[in-house]
Order: structure tokens, then sequence, then C-alpha cells
């Protein structure tokens, strides 16, 4: 989809020359010399014509693997990120390997044997490099001299593990103005023609010792400087070459813009609905935030003074056991209390029959004689006397004992009561027995 976008907002035209890249069930490396920082951009532009982008693989610096999102999603699909230290590559380019046999689909690796993009510095340093090596042939302008330690590597680790079947080696060159660096493609240093020329190698055409291979790699790239100083010149590729840009590969790539630019709106539409959602829903958090915290700081604030006045309420509050003791000591003290009064009313009941019998003795014994009627006076008197004192001493023993013990006091009052009538009884009884018979 991306590619399909570049293509359409900045207008790029791609030509394709050379082999003709079939979509096969066949996993290769890929060979392509490093112009600017973005060729592996216009490359998507070429796979994607033979629908080939999905098997994709890139040599990468290790740099670029922590980079959040972008390099851990890189890494998990499968591309190659290089330590420029040989024995920790090596690790990383055999792992891969492995895995990419373990996967069983076939995958395009594309590497950069040059291991920099082309601008003055990196050239000159190539140029001085290559001059101390043995098979050194001649300086370069239009690309730098490739590493073969790699490459190498490579081809003979996939060879074992049968994960290669072909070498596609790949030649870019930009018409008109294009960007080296990131800031010029920002001043919009963007090439109107992209021209890739393919040659497809088979790997059983390549030599097995590494030597051999190296010198394959070195001749492949004094042909590429050729190519490009020839492209330069008349802004093409081989003449001679075939053009492979026929009519159903534009087709196809027609209908993947269409079908890019509908998805790119649906989603620029939905990122800003959901945009606007998070912003209203953010802005509405945030005042509710500022109004009611000030008024739970305010509200705890106050809180704190009543608190400590609710414990010590708290704490002065009788339990239920309290309550329900309290209760019951009421419930006696009113029984306690029904109690004394009824005592108070039997003695003063006892009282007056004394009376009235001690009157009645009295004139009775008038009518007989003076002595002995004295003298039951006095014994009524006495017995009266008695009485009323048993009583009152018996009903300030219930009082007494009413105060100190509920149920006791209760018990003890209905005991006195009894007793006290029926001493009063008895006082009666023996008062009417001792009244002696008039004399004769």
């Amino acid at each position: 989809m991306i590619t399909c976008l570049l293509e359409d907002f900045l207008g790029i035209k791609i030509i394709i020359t050379g082999d003709e890249l079939i979509k096969e069930k066949n996993s290769s490396i890929i060979l392509l010399n490093h112009r600017t920082i973005f060729d592996w951009m216009y490359i998507w532009m070429l796979q994607s014509r033979f629908q080939l982008l999905n098997r994709l693989k890139i040599a990468l610096k290790a740099s670029l693997k922590r980079v959040p999102g972008i390099g851990w999603g890189l890494n998990h699909a499968g591309f190659l990120f290089l330590n420029r230290k040989w024995e920790r590559d090596q690790e990383e380019m055999k792992n891969l390997i492995e895995y990419y046999k373990s996967c069983h689909t076939p995958v395009s690796l594309l590497i950069f044997p040059e291991g920099t993009n082309l601008y003055e510095k990196s050239k000159m340093k190539s140029n001085l490099y290559a001059s101390k090596q043995p098979k050194y042939n001649r300086p370069y302008e239009y690309c730098l001299h490739p590493h073969t330690t790699g490459f190498t590597y490579l081809i003979n680790t996939m060879r074992k593990n049968n994960v290669i079947n072909t070498v596609d080696d790949i030649t870019i060159g930009y018409e008109g103005k294009f960007a080296v660096e990131g800031i010029e493609f920002l001043k919009g240093y963007i090439p109107k023609v992209v021209h890739f020329h393919i040659k497809r190698y088979n790997i059983n055409d390549l030599p097995n010792e590494d030597e051999q291979i190296e010198e394959w790699l070195l001749k492949r790239w004094d042909e590429k400087e050729d190519r490009l100083k020839e492209f330069y010149i008349k802004n093409q590729f081989d003449s001679l070459s075939n053009k492979i840009n026929n009519q159903q590969i534009e087709l196809n790539v027609q209908f993947q813009r269409r079908l890019a630019l509908f998805l790119s709106t649906l989603f620029i539409l939905f990122f800003s609905y959901c945009f606007i959602c998070y912003t209203i829903v953010k802005f509405y958090v945030i005042m509710a935030l500022t109004i009611a915290v000030p008024n739970i700081n305010s509200n705890c604030i106050l809180a704190k003074p009543l608190s400590k006045e609710l414990i010590s309420l708290k704490q002065n509050i009788p339990t239920t056991s309290t309550l329900t003791s309290v209760s019951s000591l009421s419930a006696s003290s009113s029984s306690s209390s029904s109690s004394t009064s009824s005592t108070s009313s039997t003695t003063t009941s006892t009282s007056a029959s004394t009376s009235t019998s001690t009157s009645t003795s009295t004139s009775t014994s008038t009518l007989s004689s003076t002595s002995t009627s004295s003298s039951t006076t006095s014994s009524s008197t006495s017995t009266s006397t008695s009485t009323s004192t048993s009583t009152s001493t018996s009903s300030t023993s219930s009082s007494s004992t009413t105060s100190s013990s509920t149920s006791a006091s209760t018990s003890s009052s209905s005991t006195s009561s009894s007793t006290s009538s029926s001493s009063s009884t008895s006082t009666s009884t023996t008062s009417s027995t001792t009244t002696p018979l008039p004399s004769q």
C-alpha cells in the first residue's frame, strides 16, 4: 500500500529492463548497488509488480533493530541485522538461515555488499581500501567496492540448507534529481523515473570455492560500474535489453493503487474519528477532576475534627449488653417498689386490726373491772407494740434486701408480707383469746 501511494503522490515512474522476476517457489539473494538511503523503498515498487513483496527481507544495520515499534517488527519479520563485527554477524546469519529453512516458505534476501550508500567521503574510503587489496582492479566512480566475506558465507550456508535457488543481480539508477540523505528528500529531491536492470543467475552457475565466489562478485561489480556509467550518460540501461513493463503488470499496479488509495482514506477517517473521541473524553476527564478534586479535599479537611468527635461519642455510647443490664435493673427496681408499697399497706391494715381488737378488749374490760381492764389494756398494748415493731422491722429488712439484689428482694418481700400478715393474724387471735371473761 505504501509503495502504491508513493507512486501516486510522488509521481514516480518505474522502468524495468533485463530478466523478468518470475513468481516461483524459489528463494533468492538480491544484490543491489547502494546509491541512496532510500534504495529499499524503491525496490518495494519493483517487487510489488511481480507480487514478490511479501517475500522480501533486507539486511540492515543493527542499530535499526532497537528502533521502537519499527525495529521490533522488522526483527520478528525475519530481517537480517548486521553489527559489522564478523563473529557476531556470522552467528546472526547462521541462525537466520536456519529460521528460513524451518519456515518452508520462499524468501528474497536483499543485501548491499557495498556496506553503505554512495557519497564522496564513502567513495574515497572505498577506493583507498580496495587499492590495498591484491585483487584491486580500478577505482569506482558510480558505485563502491563490495565486501566479499559476508556474501561468500551466505552463499555457502544457504546452499547447505537448500534455501537458495537464484541470485538476482539488480542495478538501480535514478533519472533527474534524487535525494541521497533524508534532508534532501524533505527538500523535494525526488526522482521522476527509477530504472531497474535485472540479471538473474541460477545458484548452480556460481562456483563452489570461496575465492572463486569472491571473484564472481567482484566481476559483477565491474559490470555494474560500466552499466551505471552508460546510464548516467544516456539516462537508460542497456538499450538492447527488452523492457519488462508490459500491459498486464501495469494493470495490476493500477488496481493496487486504487485499492491502496481507498484503504488509506478509510484509515485516515477512522484514525481522525478515534482521535476526536479521545480528545473529547480526555477533556471531559480533566474537567471532572479539576472540579471534583478540590471539593473532595475540602470535605476531607472538614471531616477531620468531626471524625474525632464521632470517635469520642462512639466510645461513650453503651453497648447492647449494657443496655440489657440497665433494662433488667430498672424492671427489678420497679418490682421492688411495688413490693415495698404492698408491704406498707399490709402493715397499715395489721395496725388497724390490732387497734380495733384493742378497743374491743378495752371496752369489755371496763364493764368488768378496773384492774382487769388495766392488765388487759397493757397486755393488748404490748401485743400491738410488738406486732407493729415486728412489722416495721420486716418492711425495713425487705427494703434493704430490695436495694441489694433484684431477684432476692422480690422473694424476700413476698415472704415478709406473708409473715407480717400471719403475725398480725396471730396477734389478733391471741388478743382475743387472752381477753378475760367478766368476773361473776
